[in-house]
């Protein structure tokens, strides 16, 4: 096991220069087609030049994005999940997303599953979103690096367990070389 340092000095060297992860997503969001760019870049605050937006006009842009994704298809869906999250984890992440979750979020949460309350549903997936996506946006890395830096990464690092859960559930666990 590493010591904290020692993962600390690994994580270090793999993290992008400050802003690095957020223009690569913001390029890749460039390359969709112009209703899924608009949508990626208003639900991160961003304008159609992917300049942040001040918080007034930023609260409007997300709301706005929010209903716009409720009515895009799944490929249109994985599509933006690959933009924001890029190739090494966007199907990952859309399969998170999608999968059945607790509604509440935080320390004082309870689970419980009300699926006729959609806008419940919807405000855990996007507050797991915007934390899984701020987390990982810093390294250009594969799931495999997440899954063992996990516990170094710090606040928010709690959202990647549902991007391993959803890497199981697609069947991405390899058995170890020693049979466990």
């Amino acid at each position: 096991m590493l010591s904290q340092q020692q993962a600390q000095y690994r994580i270090d060297a793999v993290k992008l220069q400050e802003g690095e992860g957020e223009a690569r997503m913001i390029e890749r969001l460039f390359r969709l087609e112009p209703l899924l760019c608009d949508i990626g870049l208003q639900w991160y605050g961003l304008d159609k030049a992917g300049h942040p937006l001040d918080r007034k006009k930023r609260e409007a842009a997300e709301t706005e994005a929010a209903q716009k994704f409720i009515t895009l298809t799944e490929e249109q869906r994985i599509q933006l999940f690959d933009a924001w999250f890029g190739p090494q984890l966007g199907r990952y992440a859309y399969r998170a997303y999608i999968l059945d979750k607790p509604y509440q979020t935080g320390y004082m949460r309870k689970a419980f599953r009300a699926r006729e309350f959609t806008r419940l549903q919807q405000l855990t997936e996007w507050s797991w979103l915007h934390s899984a996506l701020r987390l990982t946006h810093e390294y250009d890395q594969p799931l495999r690096w997440f899954a063992e830096y996990a516990g170094y990464l710090g606040y928010r690092s709690d959202s990647l367990g549902w991007l391993f859960a959803a890497a199981i559930d697609m069947g991405g666990g390899r058995r170890r070389r020693d049979g466990a």
